[in-house]
């Protein structure tokens, strides 16, 4: 029942309204890099404003890598994120780099986990899922299931 649930959720039109997710946050960032394939990515993020609530506070760039942990989100008890939704949010985030636009980036749940090193604004993600926020589009890292 509870994979039935959550397939529901993520699984019909593309893209979970915002209110339906608890624990969510997101901020404006420029897109400076970004290179993916389907499964996995990297991205250098600069934010619009300085950052508020972030993992690790004031970073001027953030740095996020990650790949889509398909049996991770599967043995969790049901795909929190599925490959589909993983993938758009890949491409959402391709365009907003090619188009110089700004995106919207969050975290649900633990959302991204700092990478070992002397880096404080470098993450790691295990998949990306796109939201829509009140009109427009979000895309959100998930490192554990919110």
């Amino acid at each position: 029942m509870k994979r039935l649930v959550i397939a529901l959720l993520f699984g019909v039109g593309g893209a979970l309204p915002v209110s339906a997710v608890a624990g969510g946050v997101s901020w404006e960032f420029r897109v400076v890099e970004f290179e993916a394939n389907e499964w996995t990515f990297r991205a250098t993020l600069d934010p619009v404003e300085p950052l508020k609530y972030f993992p690790a506070g004031d970073c001027q760039t953030i740095h996020v890598a990650g790949a889509f942990a398909r049996l991770r989100w599967w043995f969790s008890g049901g795909m929190v994120i599925t490959p589909e939704l993983h993938v758009e949010a890949v491409k959402a985030m391709k365009r907003a780099r090619e188009n110089a636009q700004t995106v919207r980036f969050g975290l649900l749940g633990e959302g991204v986990r700092q990478q070992r090193g002397d880096d404080r604004c470098a993450f790691e993600s295990r998949g990306l899922v796109l939201i829509e926020e009140n009109g427009t589009e979000g895309i959100y890292s998930v490192f554990s299931a919110p």
